[in-house]
């Protein structure tokens, strides 16, 4: 009964002072608890689920009760234990004893490495970028005098606009670094729920650079080759972001790019590589889609072409057409075949897919569900997303996710050339977006001969 309920154990055989003490602590902990529970909404509760601090209280509590509870059973057990026993006996009534506290221990003791690898990952992935210039030993010796890439990042609930570039890695063990396949800004006026998913291509050359900053002083006439490549240009460079953390600089310096070919300023950035995409939208619970192709035939899984359009590597499956709820690895052969389709039809099924799991996830539901939060949270590879402004977006989230518009911008009409864009059409663009005053131009699946997502 002890292993059941504290202080049973003792009141069954007569130590009535000792069972009433533990039983009414027993009772008002759990009493305690369960108010304190009740008085929390959601909000509150996902505030919690992302404090450091608290996991670590929390860890801390279940490893104590553990503790507390197992010394309860041994108590009783000596204050039921008969005078007199054969030593089979002792050994066996020992046995179950231990047995029990070890029934009692695995529980708790899991749950709480369970919170506590939760708290590893908010230190460890999500955190500010930015070198503080006092007491970061990371920043000795770098000059903090040229202009800030970003502005600081604060927590955005009196804000009314807050923007996130999504960055999709692919590095595969024949490439060096990391290239960033997809680049999505996502701009949300918090105020309403609206958001622009804006997809910038890969390919651009020679876009121009924040003056004044280490990369501008590097590449005075714009970044010569395709603008993915800052991100190893940086990576193996961390001088020429000198405001952040050196194992940031890459991520930090295409997002950098990106506002000041924009002209939004870009607060946050995520990056994942493809395991990582896949682990999210299994984590997430998949996502339902209506898959359409340009071309009305199924997507092909894998596949690739020489340069000259040589087929290399034949596909190895297909996503059917039609309404079906797709797996972190069909979402990620959605997001990123291209063997019977361009670039064109690939941003737009990135957009599409963006949207639907807009419309669909629940982060709340993803903070508070621990083991599913920390696996997902895991694979990503770079975020300066700081760990107290999650609740701000899950808020976000419940608020809008079914009822906000969703634009799903193309620059591709405007941008004129990839080789010398054309940037002053593409901010025009990017502006419209943050205004709400988008052409239907600026929302079609450009270049794209059936619609992708046409009911999102």
């Amino acid at each position: 009964m002890a292993s059941l309920l504290p202080g049973v154990g003792h009141l069954i055989v007569g130590r009535r002072r000792a069972g009433m003490t533990l039983l009414l602590a027993t009772i008002a902990l759990v009493v305690g608890l369960g108010a304190t529970l009740l008085t929390l909404d959601a909000s509150a509760t996902e505030r919690l689920a992302v404090r450091t601090d608290v996991l670590l209280a929390i860890a801390a509590g279940l490893v104590l009760a553990g503790v507390l509870w197992c010394a309860a059973i041994l108590s009783a057990y000596r204050a039921a234990r008969p005078p007199r026993m054969s030593g089979s006996q002792a050994a066996v009534t020992r046995g179950l004893v231990g047995l029990t506290c070890l029934a009692v221990m695995t529980p708790l003791t899991y749950g709480a490495s369970t919170v506590y690898a939760a708290r590893d990952v908010l230190s460890e992935k999500f955190r500010s970028d930015l070198l503080q210039a006092a007491g970061d030993p990371a920043v000795a010796g770098v000059d903090l005098s040229t202009p800030t890439p970003t502005p600081t990042p604060v927590p955005f609930a009196d804000r009314d606009r807050v923007s996130v570039l999504l960055l999709g890695g692919d590095g595969e063990d024949d490439r060096r670094g990391v290239r960033t396949d997809a680049l999505i800004l996502a701009t949300v006026d918090t105020r309403t729920g609206r958001t622009s998913l804006i997809s910038l291509p890969r390919n651009l050359q020679n876009i121009p650079l924040r003056p004044g900053t280490p990369l501008a002083n590097a590449y005075p006439n714009g970044f010569p080759e395709f603008w993915f490549s800052l991100y190893t240009v940086a990576a193996d460079n961390p001088a020429l972001m000198p405001h952040v953390r050196p194992e940031n600089a890459g991520a930090a310096a295409i997002t950098d790019a990106a506002a000041y070919l924009t002209g939004i300023d870009i607060d946050y950035y995520a990056l994942t590589d493809m395991a990582g995409f896949r682990k999210i939208v299994n984590s997430l619970g998949g996502v339902t889609m209506n898959v359409r192709s340009g071309d009305g035939l199924p997507i092909p899984i894998g596949g690739s072409h020489a340069g000259d359009g040589t087929v290399t590597a034949r596909p190895h499956g297909e996503i059917a057409l039609g309404p079906q709820k797709l797996d972190g690895y069909s979402a990620l052969w959605y997001a990123r075949s291209r063997f019977a389709s361009g670039d064109e039809e690939r941003q737009a099924r990135q957009r599409c897919l963006l949207t639907a799991i807009a419309r669909q996830a629940d982060p709340g539901s993803l903070l508070t569900s621990i083991r599913e939060f920390t696996s997902a949270a895991k694979q990503i590879l770079l975020t300066n997303i700081p760990a107290e402004v999650l609740p701000d977006f899950a808020e976000l989230a419940r608020q809008y996710r079914r009822t906000a518009q969703i634009d799903r911008v193309t620059i591709l009409d405007v941008v004129s050339s990839s080789v010398n864009p054309d940037v002053e059409a593409i901010r025009a663009r990017a502006a419209a977006a943050v205004a709400g005053s988008l052409t239907p131009e600026a929302t079609s699946d450009y270049g794209v001969l059936r619609p992708i997502c046409p009911n999102l």
